[in-house]
Formats: structure tokens, C-alpha cells, sequence
């Protein structure tokens, strides 16, 4: 019995270590799954709201593509000429059904098209040919309705009749304009995650905003990590809500912002998009805006625009309100928009007292931008001014302008600047300083207006902003070797540019500002090699971290790493070089 009893509790214990053993194999599965959860979780999601047919489902659209070459989803592919073609039916439909309300004539041949539309028609059931389709849309009955009344099928109808053999062609595929022009109405949520490839993860998120899918938004997860498009349609100002014909589109959408978003989404952060634009300058003349609004008094586009937008900001005062006006089918436009938008998003959601290299918005300005950025912000080393229309005085350093602005150009600079506002000015010089276009509504509309008193167009923008447009400018500059000033290192002398030195090593920021004097020449005493301080000071200019397994050997690696420590460079290339320095 002893034997026994001795060998039950044997079996008891070794069947209590397997299930211990199997718990802690479960925990620990269990951590992983967490960490690897934690890892792959959203660093920001981004919420798409305005009323039906605002652009919503558009702008996502964008959002899917908004990094790589425009191109149309695999799924859209198959059923999208049958799409097409019923959306085209819906429109004749409508249409057809005001001309006859309104005892228009139709010839023979056109109204037994009519009434056979008007019979047969069933969404999703396609009951007319491509010719009947263009008999129709060319009538004038269509045409005087479509002139006369104010109708959201004019809107992108026009588009797809203007393509409507090709779309009909058996081996017919759409390109990424007839993509963003189909109308699709948003029921539920709808959502879509995006890694983008600056190693950020987004949730976008399109909401319905038909009257009857806005109860849903009381329920949605809004974290602290959370950013909002609001939608407006300009266009559709004259247009009333397919759900209330009594209830006009823009009237809906000031309502809307003012007692939901007030409320709820009050702390978080937001971007009004007005969408539209270009459906609302075409429309303006014919259907005046003050028909719909008695107060507005206004005569030019750009009155109008300020009428509406003026609607929104003066809900709240208490805050700056960012808004942009957009053509959702100006592709270069909206991503333009889109990326500031998130950067936006990103530098209000996200902690600034992060430890440096964990900053989610350092992802966003590249560490070159940022240093130039800081150095014009600061004011600080000014050789020259600038004298706006008020006459106030905007200082600059005149290697920058020299630098990024060639002639004729470079010369007209003082002459406009006296017809500029110190907004406009400051804003153009933000961006020739760091290749970024200034956060804020009007940011890019102030680059815009110097660039037109200067004669340049807007494709220049491209050509110089961002890191790659500096980087063309530094590494000419770099190329004619006319330096101002040397590092003696070990007898060597290595020519650089004071204002280079000066915003991209505080050593030297603080070394210039303390020391006024005429001398071009500074002694190294970091004790490194000539070889590794002529690595920094070309690296100045290249900005070529990427090239790091080529510097040398082990040794002038690491001391690379101390001279930059030294020299106080920006912390994200310390960062990087040790990140570097260790896969290597």
C-alpha cells in the first residue's frame, strides 16, 4: 500500500510539473502574442466624416494609394463597367423623371426611351443600350434640366458620357480618374489599415453620413491617438440632402459641425476639408450664391469661398481651425493635402516628451529639413532684410536665398517682397530655409503668391522641397568648393560655409554667436583623425548616412560616431550611426 500511495503521488507531482510547465509554455505564448500585438497596433487612425456625397469615400480612395502610383483596386476591377453603366441609368432616371414633371419636349424617338426608362428601370438591372444612354444624355430636355435646376447628377455624369464607347468596350479597364469619379454612398464603416513607408502604421476610417448611419458615430472608439477630415462640398451648396429636400447640403453641414462636432470630437484634433472647388467655380455664376444665402454680398470665387469657410470658423473662435480647399480629382493637390494633414495629426497626438529617437513625428521632417528648419526659426547670424508692404522687416541670411535661388529671381526678391504681407514672405522663406511647406491652412496658398510675383511656376515647389530639394542645392554649392570658412584638423584644411556650420552643429551655432570676428578659420580639438572630421563635413552637404558601411574601418566608424557627439549634430544622426555602427 506504501508503494502504491507513494507512486500515485510520483504520478500527482509529475502531472502538476506538466501542467505548470504547460502554463508557463502558455504565458509565455501569450507575452509574445501581446508584444507582437503591441508592435503591429495603429499609431494613429484617421476618421472620414461629412454628410452623403461629401467626397468621403474619394478621399479614401487616396488614402489607399496615396504613397505608390495610382492604380485601382484588383476587386474594383471586375464589376466596374457594370457599375459605371448603372450609375449612368440612376442619373438618366432622375433626370428623365424632372424633364417630365416639367412637361418638357422630348422627340419621338427620345421619349420612347424615356418612358421605356421610366418603366423599366430597376437599380443594379441595366435596361438600355450605350446608344439609348447617349440619345438621352444629348437631348435637350436632359440638357435644359441639367442648365435649369440645380441636380448632384451633374456632377460627374459629365466625365463618364464623355467616355462612354470606352467604357462599353468588352476589353475596357479604368484608370485612377474613373475610379475617384464613381459615386458609391458609404453604409456602416468602412476601414482600411496602411503602412507607410516611413515605418508608420493608420487606420482610415470611412463613416456613413447619410442622416440615418450619423447614429453609429456616438459609438465609435475615439482614443487619444485619434484624428478627424471633416468634409465639406462646396459644390453642393445649391444641392438639397437626397434624404431631406427640404434641408439644403451646406446648411446640413454647418449644423452638423456645429452640434456634433462641438461636442463630442471637441478635443480632437481635425482638418476641414472643403472638396468640390471645382464643381463650385463652375457652378457659381449660374446659381448665385446669395439664392441660398441672402446675407452674402460678395462678388468673386474667392469672396464666395471665404463666405462659406467663414460659416465654420466662427463656431468656435476659441480655436484655430486648419482647413484646406480641395479638388478631390486633382491627384497631386489632394496628396499634397493628405500628407500635411497627417503631419498634422501626428504632431498633435503624440507626445512630444518622448525619448528623441522614438519621436512618431521625427518620421515625418527628415533630420536635414529639421536642422534648417530650427536655424531659420531662430533668427539668429542675419546678414540681410527684407521689407514687407507694412513695412515691417523680415531678417535673412543671404547664402540661403543665394543657395536655393537662381537669377533672375534671386535679384526680384527685394523688389516683391515690398508687395508682400510678412505672412507670405515668412511662409516663402520657411520653405526655401527647409523644404517644407508651412503647416496651416494657408501655408502652401503664401508660397503659391511669392512664387507668382516672382515669375516662377508651381512645378519649382517640386523641384525644391523636402530633403531631395535641399540636398540638389547643398551638394552644388558643395561641387563649386567657393568656401567662406575652414576646419584646420591635423593640419588639414577642410573648406565648408559658415551658415552650414552654424545650422547643423550647435558647437559651431554657439562658437559664432559668441564670437564676433572677421577669422574664417576654426582649429579642431576633438582629437579624431582628419580623415573622420572630412567624413563630417561632407557629410554636411550629402547628408549620405545611407553609405555608412563605407566610411572606413571599425575604428574611423566610431569615432565618427564621438565627433558627432562632439560637435552636438542633430540627435537622430547619433541615433542612426550607432543603430548602424551595431548591425554592422
Amino acid at each position: 500500500m506504501g508503494n502504491k500511495h507513494k507512486q500515485k503521488k510520483q504520478k500527482d507531482q509529475k502531472q502538476k510539473n506538466k501542467n505548470k510547465n504547460k502554463n508557463q509554455n502558455q504565458n509565455q505564448i501569450n507575452q509574445k502574442l501581446q508584444k507582437s500585438k503591441e508592435k503591429q497596433k495603429e499609431n494613429l487612425q484617421v476618421f472620414i466624416f461629412g454628410i452623403g456625397f461629401s467626397g468621403k469615400s474619394t478621399l479614401l480612395r487616396h488614402l489607399t494609394h496615396f504613397e505608390n502610383v495610382p492604380e485601382v483596386d484588383e476587386y474594383f476591377i471586375k464589376d466596374f463597367a457594370s457599375t459605371i453603366q448603372n450609375n449612368l441609368e440612376n442619373v438618366l432616371s432622375n433626370l428623365v423623371s424632372s424633364a417630365l414633371e416639367a412637361n418638357l419636349h422630348f422627340s419621338p424617338e427620345t421619349l420612347r426611351i424615356a418612358e421605356f426608362l421610366s418603366e423599366n428601370y430597376f437599380p443594379f438591372n441595366s435596361c438600355l443600350t450605350k446608344d439609348e444612354m447617349k440619345t438621352l444624355w444629348n437631348s435637350p430636355p436632359i440638357k435644359q434640366v441639367l442648365e435649369t435646376y440645380p441636380s448632384p447628377y451633374a456632377d460627374f455624369s459629365p466625365y463618364y458620357f464623355g467616355k462612354i464607347d470606352e467604357i462599353f468596350q468588352d476589353d475596357y479597364i479604368p484608370n485612377f480618374q474613373d475610379y475617384l469619379h464613381i459615386r458609391l454612398g458609404t453604409t456602416g464603416i468602412f476601414s482600411i489599415v496602411r503602412d507607410l513607408s516611413c515605418r508608420v502604421r493608420i487606420r482610415f476610417i470611412d463613416v456613413g453620413g447619410a442622416r440615418s448611419e450619423r447614429r453609429k458615430w456616438e459609438n465609435l472608439p475615439i482614443t487619444k491617438h485619434t484624428g478627424i477630415f471633416f468634409l465639406v462640398p462646396l459644390g453642393d451648396y445649391h444641392h438639397t440632402l437626397f434624404e431631406d429636400s427640404a434641408q439644403n447640403c451646406l446648411v446640413e453641414s454647418i449644423d452638423l459641425f456645429r452640434n456634433f462636432f462641438q461636442n463630442k470630437f471637441k478635443h480632437v484634433p481635425f482638418v476641414i476639408l472643403f472638396t468640390k472647388t471645382d464643381e463650385f467655380e463652375s457652378k457659381i455664376n449660374k446659381f448665385p450664391l446669395s439664392d441660398y444665402f441672402p446675407e452674402y454680398q460678395g462678388k468673386t470665387i474667392e469672396d464666395a469661398t471665404n463666405f462659406i469657410v467663414s460659416k465654420f470658423l466662427e463656431i468656435d473662435s476659441s480655436r484655430v481651425l486648419r482647413y484646406y480647399t480641395v479638388n478631390l480629382f486633382d491627384i497631386e493637390q489632394t496628396r499634397r493635402i493628405i500628407w500635411e494633414s497627417l503631419k498634422y495629426f501626428f504632431l498633435e497626438v503624440h507626445d512630444e516628451n518622448q525619448d528623441q529617437d522614438e519621436k512618431i513625428t521625427d518620421k515625418f521632417i527628415s533630420p536635414i529639413c529639421e536642422d534648417f528648419l530650427n536655424f531659420y526659426n531662430r533668427k539668429e547670424l542675419c546678414d540681410s532684410e527684407l521689407e514687407t508692404k507694412q513695412q515691417e522687416r523680415v531678417c535673412y541670411h543671404s547664402f540661403i536665398l543665394k543657395m536655393r535661388l537662381e537669377e533672375p529671381f534671386l535679384s526680384k526678391i527685394s523688389e516683391i517682397s515690398k508687395l508682400l504681407a510678412k505672412e507670405e514672405l515668412e511662409s516663402f522663406l520657411y520653405f526655401l530655409y527647409s523644404g517644407i511647406i508651412p503647416f496651416g491652412p494657408n501655408g502652401y496658398k503664401h508660397v503659391i503668391s511669392v512664387l507668382v510675383k516672382l515669375g516662377l511656376k508651381e512645378e519649382w515647389i517640386d523641384q525644391k522641397r523636402e530633403r531631395e530639394g535641399l540636398l540638389k542645392d547643398l551638394k552644388k554649392i558643395f561641387q563649386n568648393q567657393e568656401f567662406d570658412f575652414f576646419i584646420i584638423s591635423n593640419g588639414k584644411s577642410l573648406g565648408v560655409h559658415r551658415v552650414i556650420l552654424a545650422a547643423r552643429s550647435e558647437l559651431f551655432r554657439g562658437m559664432f554667436l559668441s564670437v564676433q570676428d572677421d577669422s574664417n578659420k576654426v582649429s579642431d580639438y576633438s582629437g579624431k583623425s582628419s580623415q573622420t572630421v572630412e567624413i563630417m563635413t561632407n557629410f554636411f552637404y550629402l547628408d549620405n548616412l545611407e553609405n555608412f558601411e563605407n566610411f572606413g574601418n571599425e575604428k574611423i566608424k566610431r569615432e565618427l560616431i564621438e565627433l558627432f557627439d562632439y560637435y552636438q549634430i542633430n540627435q537622430r544622426y547619433v541615433f542612426e550611426l550607432e543603430k548602424q555602427f551595431k548591425e554592422n
